[in-house]
């Protein structure tokens, strides 16, 4: 018994050796990697300069000697390396702008041109007397000239001269560049940097001579970030935009990244987001997103959520297939162009690890947009992204009216329209809709007449026949678009400019399949052209392009005799005194002599034969259309 008890005290001590042997194994596989990261002033005069590892709207910006001003720190891994993201800021002194950030030396490489820089480096120092020195140098130039330029809000955006040691009678080029990633907007120059009413000129870039008159510091005055704006995302590798697609759908890929295996970077969206081209995308409400987030300095929007038609953007499911919540960051690069990402945590090599994953467009025929997670970000083809924030002053990607509409008449052509968000028109653009009332029918014209948007202003839901100048935006081409509409937050619209869909006699529903389907295609008529003449014609299929609409007949009494062979036609009719709306001219039929009930255009039963006496108008019987006169 003994010898049992002492072989089975061995057993246990040999256990428990084993597993602290392990334990001190696996201990002794973590290493700790030291960095020291400086931010430099070049020259040392030229302004102030911070560096830190979380991100901040307030840097604590200092002067600094040449020894410039250090952070140190460490990271314990598993991996060969360490690695950190750093946020660099600069700030001009008076008479000086800041020009670049330089990498290793003030000539060094030129890391970008916004004050604020983001960067994420690895390290490899197990020494914490000698760490990996991580050096940016915040380049400065002096301006000795008679015309200075200086930002009057700081964090808003940058601006640059031409010839900063300009003299009189030379010319002179002002150049103010807000952060429009953000939705900062440029709104002028003066020589006050508190007046922001007063503006010698909102011309961008301003040009002008230097005189003694004009000599001075030019202030940059820029609007607030938008805390919400609405986009449009095109994407700078293959041309196309981002658009909405209801296919959940993920891409997951899992790969080497630096010395961890088996990365996940997959991601699937609730409702999948997918790429379709410029030409396509012009005229696609589908293109257009609000984006929620929290301006956090110059070129940077974090906390960032897309929400199109309704439907949020930030709920990523991740490879792992564990719902997060992952809210995306717009980080503006040194070139102008966007990069968005979102951090998630997996576990790799049993330890859980924080990554980057970018949205990218590889271009696959399909369309699918991915997330990718990869370590050498700068050779990541389709990351880079164009942001167009959409405002009065936005024609370079804006949204207009469907370009591929062909329906012209009088020298303006219409579409259809029907989205979740409401919108402004813009350019001369007219919306109209069809009440379901008596005044909608005019009997001395023959036409059912349609109410124009006076204000200008489409509410959301409201299914419409958008009436333009008949020019169509230049194939795949994004710069300067006509015949634009502006989406609008849903409160821009007063409660009484709303249009109960119920009492609109268009329709129209978003599929996120990307097509519409009527409820009842017996009833369903589209706007199309048949022998030159442009109307709404009875539909020969019950799918139709997403975000159109469609004249939806009021069911009948008894058999819906309007949905048998009425056909409309789309024409101007004679305004009365104070109106201005348009109107659909009926095709004349006359009905059969014969005892059959009478209806009017709104399924109202008005007489049991057409012999009988009428008033004169537009009546329909056996689902047919006649005029009595």
């Amino acid at each position: 018994m003994k010898k049992h008890h002492h072989n089975r005290s061995a057993r246990w001590y040999m256990a428990i050796m084993l597993c602290l042997m392990c334990s001190l194994h696996a201990f002794a596989g973590k290493t700790t990697y030291y960095y020291r990261a400086t931010a430099y002033a070049s020259p040392t005069g030229g302004g102030k300069v911070y560096v830190a590892t979380q991100r901040t709207d307030s840097p604590s910006y200092q002067t600094v000697t040449n020894q410039g001003l250090s952070i140190t720190g460490s990271v314990d891994t598993y991996a060969r390396q360490g690695t950190t993201t750093f946020y660099y800021y600069a700030q001009e002194n008076n008479g000086w702008i800041f020009d670049h950030w330089a990498k290793g030396s003030a000539t060094g490489t030129n890391a970008g041109t916004n004050p604020s820089l983001t960067t994420e480096e690895t390290f490899n120092s197990q020494s914490s007397n000698n760490p990996t020195q991580i050096s940016y140098y915040a380049v400065f130039i002096e301006q000795t000239g008679y015309v200075k330029v200086q930002v009057a809000e700081a964090g808003r955006g940058t601006v640059s001269i031409n010839n900063p040691n300009n003299t009189l009678n030379s010319q002179v080029v002002l150049t103010a560049n807000p952060d429009a990633s953000n939705g900062v907007l440029f709104l002028g120059w003066n020589k006050d940097k508190n007046d922001t009413e007063n503006f010698i000129s909102t011309t961008n870039p301003y040009s002008f001579t230097v005189t003694s008159q004009t000599a001075g510091t030019y202030y940059a005055h820029f609007s607030e970030a938008a805390q919400n704006n609405y986009i449009r995302l095109r994407n700078n590798q293959t041309g196309r935009f981002l658009t909405l697609y209801g296919t959940p759908h993920a891409t997951t890929h899992t790969r080497k990244y630096g010395d961890y295996d088996n990365v996940s970077d997959g991601f699937v969206f609730t409702n999948s987001l997918k790429m379709v081209s410029a030409e396509d995308a012009q005229g696609n409400p589908m293109t257009v997103f609000l984006r929620n987030g929290s301006p956090a300095g110059s070129g940077a929007t974090i906390n960032c959520e897309l929400v199109a038609n309704h439907t949020e953007y930030s709920d990523l499911v991740s490879a792992d297939l564990t719902t997060n919540q992952y809210p995306l960051v717009f980080e503006t690069m040194s070139n102008g162009s966007v990069r968005i990402y979102t951090y998630y945590t997996t576990r790799v090599n049993n330890e859980n690890h924080t990554f980057k994953s970018y949205l990218c467009d590889e271009g696959n025929a399909d369309g699918w947009l991915v997330m990718k997670t990869i370590e050498n970000v700068d050779n990541l083809s389709g990351v880079d992204w164009t942001v167009y924030v959409l405002n009065e002053n936005t024609t370079d990607g804006a949204l207009g009216a469907n370009t591929k509409a062909k329906f012209t008449k009088d020298g303006k052509y219409y579409t259809t329209m029907f989205t979740y968000f409401p919108y402004q028109l813009l350019d001369g653009v007219k919306a109209y809709y069809l009440p379901l009332s008596e005044e909608s029918y005019n009997e001395e014209t023959n036409s059912v007449v349609f109410t124009e948007f006076t204000s200008g202003r489409v509410p959301a839901e409201t299914a419409v026949v958008l009436e333009c100048d008949a020019v169509q935006n230049t194939g795949g081409a994004v710069a300067d678009v006509k015949n634009r509409i502006l989406p609008l937050p849903e409160s821009a619209i007063p409660t009484e400019e709303n249009v109960n869909p119920s009492l609109n006699l268009l329709k129209g529903y978003i599929s996120m399949n990307g097509s519409t389907v009527a409820n009842d295609p017996t009833l369903m008529y589209v706007l199309s052209s048949k022998n030159n003449k442009l109307g709404f014609y009875h539909s020969t299929s019950d799918n139709m392009s997403a975000n159109k609409a469609y004249l939806h007949l009021p069911e009948a009494v008894d058999s819906n005799p309007l949905a048998a062979t009425a056909t409309f036609s789309f024409g101007q009719t004679a305004p009365g005194e104070g109106e201005t709306s348009t109107g659909i001219t009926l095709s004349e039929q006359q009905a059969d002599e014969e005892d059959a009930a009478v209806y009017d255009l709104f399924g109202r039963k008005v007489a049991d034969s057409a012999k009988d006496h009428l008033k004169t108008g537009v009546y329909i019987s056996k689902g047919k259309k006649f005029i009595a006169k």
